[in-house]
């Protein structure tokens, strides 16, 4: 229930940033926000069609509760690839930034000791 809104407010973020940085930024960074946009979409297309499958199709079915529709499994695919990737390219950026350093900042490095 939270996704669609956050889903229209990702969607106003791509046109934004086209708008602006559309024809400024390189090739590779404009491809990725296009398809971390479908990879959303796709995500949040699985998600409608999950919900419609429980809550309209199987209206008070508390036995289809226990089968896992295909566009549930498909979701967490590719929500897991859209984290993946945003991820990857936050590390790549503080990479950067860090004066392509490899080593952890120094106030995280006490959390990562066992």
């Amino acid at each position: 229930m939270v996704a669609t809104p956050l889903y229209g407010v990702i969607c106003y973020q791509a046109w934004q940033y086209y708008s602006r940085f559309g024809k400024s930024d390189t090739l590779l960074l404009r491809t990725m926000v296009a398809v971390v946009l479908l990879l959303d979409t796709a995500t949040q297309c699985f998600n409608s069609h999950a919900l419609y499958h429980y809550l309209i199709i199987h209206q008070a079915d508390v036995r289809a509760l226990a089968d896992l529709v295909w566009s549930l499994v498909s979701q967490a695919g590719t929500g897991g690839l859209v984290a993946s990737i945003v991820q990857l390219f936050f590390a790549y950026k503080v990479y950067i930034v860090s004066g392509k350093n490899f080593t952890l900042p120094q106030p995280s490095r006490p959390a990562c000791r066992t």
